[in-house]
C-alpha cells in the first residue's frame, strides 16, 4: 500500500508554488470519488496529511 501511495504522489508531482495546498476536505471528497475502499482513502488521508501534503482547513 504504501508503494502505491508513493507511486501515485510521484507520478503527479506539482510545483508546490504552482498549487495551493490541499485542504483535508478537498483530498477526502477526491479520493471518495475515486473509490468505494474506505480503507483505501483513510490510508492515503492519513500518509499524505503525515507528509505535510495537506493541511488543516484555516492553516
Amino acid at each position: 500500500m504504501p508503494l502505491l501511495i508513493d507511486d501515485a504522489v510521484q507520478s503527479t508531482e506539482v510545483p508546490e508554488e504552482m498549487t495551493p495546498p490541499l485542504t483535508l476536505m478537498d483530498l477526502f471528497t477526491a479520493l471518495c470519488e475515486e473509490t468505494d475502499d474506505d480503507r483505501l482513502v483513510a490510508a492515503a488521508v492519513i500518509d499524505l496529511f503525515c507528509r505535510g501534503y495537506v493541511k488543516m482547513q484555516g492553516e
